[in-house]
Formats: structure tokens, sequence, C-alpha cells
């Protein structure tokens, strides 16, 4: 760690904070730490924030748990065990009571933690409280530089991992890793922080039937569609998931993912069908407890199935509990459009 008088940032501070102005004359104390801030369109701005949630900030540690550099997962006798990485201390100065990181991970790391704290408050205050306290504190939250990411692993920029059989979870972590986004890095998105908290959620809200992470394409595809679903409706936004085709306002369909059995294709119409009953009910945050009934209906009614014709049937489930309060024909349209292979509504 080191404190070394002041700095202002002259501009966004991804690559490494290059440009920096450093001046003398302040404090070590600070009350607010600099973090991508979510300003709503898809936009980011680098800016002081306050999380609550961050006990130690110099750490990165507190309510939602530890942040770590490194940490990997072990197989000991067939089962994941997660071994810890490094603590953090992070490298920073002080500007006129703000804390400002000195490297890409210290700054990614704060804005991740920001965010997800950000969706936890959120979650609680809607009334599911026992839920959040299910999930934190997690094992870490662990930033992988890329030098010591497995180059066999995934190819995500952020990721949540666990090893869980039915209500037994060993342990749970968010992972984040170095990308070369030329924009805002991924691990510091506000959607991405909200879409990874929701795979946490998920597990939590489809328990016992929920066994770890290794799933079969069907239940993926459920899981992803929930996240970018959370996602949008969390923020209000269908620019917070703006990634790989994935904008809920695309003419995404069920067709699209028969023919290439990719499982976010058809999370993305779960996430589609869901902003287009915000838009007919001008309500996201209803439209966001509806889903949620949907899912624990689906939860109720299956064991995870084995087939994709199953899975598409969380269609069926969204319909009903949107349609309890849109009474509007183009949620029918709408849902004829996105399930072209369901029938039983909208006289199909």
């Amino acid at each position: 760690m080191r404190s070394v008088g002041c700095i202002l940032p002259n501009m966004p501070l991804h690559g490494v904070l290059a440009a920096v102005w450093l001046f003398a004359g302040c404090t070590d104390d600070f009350n607010q730490h600099l973090a991508y801030d979510y300003l709503g369109d898809g936009v980011h701005e680098v800016r002081p924030v306050q999380t609550p949630a961050l006990t130690d900030v110099v750490r990165v540690d507190g309510e939602l748990g530890p942040a770590t550099v490194g940490g990997r997962v072990l197989d000991v006798d067939g089962r994941g065990i997660w071994q810890d990485g490094a603590p953090v201390t992070l490298d920073y100065v002080v500007d006129d009571g703000v804390l400002v990181p000195l490297d890409d991970q210290g700054l990614m790391l704060l804005s991740f933690y920001h965010h997800l704290a950000g969706a936890r408050d959120d979650v609680a205050a809607r009334g599911w409280q026992d839920d959040m306290d299910a999930i934190f504190p997690v094992t870490a939250i662990a930033w992988i530089p890329a030098q010591m990411a497995d180059p066999t692993g995934p190819i995500e920029n952020a990721l949540h991992i666990t090893e869980q059989t039915l209500e037994v979870s060993n342990f749970s972590v968010f992972v984040l890793l170095e990308d070369a986004n030329d924009s805002i890095p991924l691990a510091g998105h506000a959607g991405i922080a909200r879409h990874e908290f929701a795979h946490a959620w998920f597990q939590v809200l489809m328990r016992p039937l929920f066994n770890g992470n290794r799933v079969i394409r069907d239940r993926r595809a459920l899981n992803e569609g929930f996240a970018d679903t959370y996602a949008i409706l969390s923020l209000d936004d269908p620019m917070a998931i703006d990634f790989d085709g994935r904008d809920p306002r695309l003419p995404h369909t069920t067709d699209a993912y028969l023919e290439s059995e990719d499982p976010y294709e058809l999370a993305s119409v779960f996430a589609a069908f869901a902003w287009d009953a915000r838009t007919l009910s001008d309500d996201a945050d209803r439209t966001l407890e509806l889903t949620i009934a949907a899912l624990q209906d689906f939860s109720d009614f299956l064991s995870f199935p084995e087939s994709n014709e199953t899975t598409q049937q969380f269609g069926l489930m969204l319909y009903d509990q949107y349609a309890t309060e849109i009474d509007d024909p183009a949620l029918c349209e709408m849902w004829l459009f996105r399930f072209p292979d369901l029938v039983g509504r909208c006289g199909r």
C-alpha cells in the first residue's frame, strides 16, 4: 500500500490509470472511492462513490466477503474446494477525501464490489433478505490476472462459480478476469455484475433442484436467461447487457436456439420476452417480481428437464404471470413471436 498525497484523474481510468496528475497537500482520510458508476443507457463513468458494504476499502473486504488476487478450484476426493488467493491491499492515493486506486486491479475490484452491493441491497429491499443472507458473505471475490488464468478455463470475463450439492455449498466465488475490452472492462460493468449476482440468486431460488455448476444445456439457458433478465429489469435498461447480440429489443426467437443449440440463444428469448412485458406494463419492478414468480412456478412444476422443449416451456409460466396484470393483445403477439414452437396459449 502507498498513500502519496493526492491524485487528480483527467481521463477515464482504464488503461491502468495512465494519465494522472499528482500534487501535494492532502491527507489519507477518505469517505469515497473511485469506481465505474452506471449512468444508464449503457454508459459508465469513473467517479467517486460510496459503498457502505465495504467495511475495509483498502483491503476490499466487507459484508459481501473478501477480495483476493488469484485463487483456484481444487479437486479433492471428487469435490471442488476453493483455494484462496492472496489478500488484497490496494495501491492508492487520496484526493480530497476520495480513495483513488493506482491500477486496474484496484479499480475493477472496487467497481465490482460497488455494483454487487447495489444488487444485494436492491433485492433485499424487495423483500428477499433471507435469500441475500443465504448468498453473502461469499467465499471470495477473486481477481485473476491474465498471467494466472487457466488457458483451458472459461472465456468469460466475470463469472460465479460454486460447488453445491442439494442444500450444502462448500464455496461460492465471484471471479473477475482481465479483458481487453476497449470501452468498459467487463469486471467493472454494472450489468455484468448484476448478471453474475443473479446466477448466485438463481441457485437459491431453485434450491434444492440445483446441483452445482455442472449444468445440462437446458438448465444453463434458464440460468443465463434469468441473469440477463435481472440485469435489464433491475437497472431498467435494455442496454445493461448489450453484448454478443443479447439486446432484448432484437427479434430473438426460439428458432435460433433450435438451430444453434446455444443456450445463450434461448436465454436471450426469455430476457427479450421479459423486456416486452416491461415495455407493455411500463413497470420494470413489477415485471421482475412476476418473472421471479414464474421461475418459482417452474421450479415447483418440474425437476430439471432433459429436453429442449421442456425448458422452453418456461415461456408458458412467463406468459401466465405477465398476463395476470397486462391486458393487452400485444402480449400475445409477442409471445407467439418469441416462442413459435410452444402451444397452449394465445389461441395456438
